[in-house]
């Protein structure tokens, strides 16, 4: 198209509601027009890249992306990926929104606990610090017990933790030798979650009570 037919406000504002590349093109003068990048960010997730850098910092034009799709943070400026409202607002839509949010924010448990109760593995987002926060890693092990892998050290091998994973999901083959050797440990792991019992070693399989934890916790 023509300088001025990228110039032209109206074909401009008719284009991105119909093409999601259309703000590529538009001229620079467009591409910080607020009403032309609102109908934009309104209809394509990825048009936010395209937008000015001075409207990537407005916050009712990144709100308006975010609410359209939560992936659209990634195109803000850095200080509104340090909005917690923005972010919040994200998150709550889609996690995986934490990956563009700042480190001051990977770090806010408010923010970080809505991420990982809509989906554990965004756990992987989080700061170093919220990995090694039980409450935190406990949300998140409590909806999908696979999420451990992204807990600290110190949490994986937290029994606690453990448990509340094995209740959810199987991943005893990863636990820690001591504890896949600690028969009360085997009696509490059976009592989350029976099917360990086929997964526990051959010396515990005749146990006595664990075949007893067993055949109370399979009845259930």
């Amino acid at each position: 198209a023509s300088d001025k037919l990228k110039n032209d406000k109206d074909i401009v504002l008719a284009a991105v509601s119909d093409n999601i590349h259309a703000l590529q093109y538009a001229s620079e003068t467009l591409k910080n027009d607020r009403d032309v990048v609102l109908a934009a960010v309104s209809d394509n997730i990825h048009a936010l890249q395209y937008a000015s850098e001075t409207l990537k910092n407005d916050r009712d034009v990144v709100l308006a992306a975010v609410s359209n799709s939560s992936h659209a943070l990634q195109y803000a400026s850095d200080k509104l990926k340090n909005d917690k409202d923005i972010v919040l607002a994200a998150v709550s839509d889609d996690s995986d929104a934490l990956e563009y949010a700042s480190d001051k924010l990977k770090n806010d448990k408010d923010v970080v606990l809505v991420a990982v109760n809509n989906d554990s593995h965004t756990l992987q987002y989080a700061s170093e610090d919220l990995k090694n926060d039980k409450d935190i890693v406990l949300a998140a092990v409590s909806n999908n017990g696979y999420a451990i892998q992204h807990a600290s050290q110190e949490l994986q091998n937290d029994e606690e933790i453990i448990l509340a994973a094995i209740k959810f999901d199987i991943d005893f083959y990863n636990i820690n030798d001591k504890l896949k050797n600690n028969k009360q440990f085997i009696l509490k792991a059976i009592k989350a979650n029976f099917y360990v019992y086929n997964l526990i070693g051959d010396k515990f399989k005749n146990d006595k009570q664990i075949l007893q934890a067993y055949n109370e916790a399979s009845k259930k």
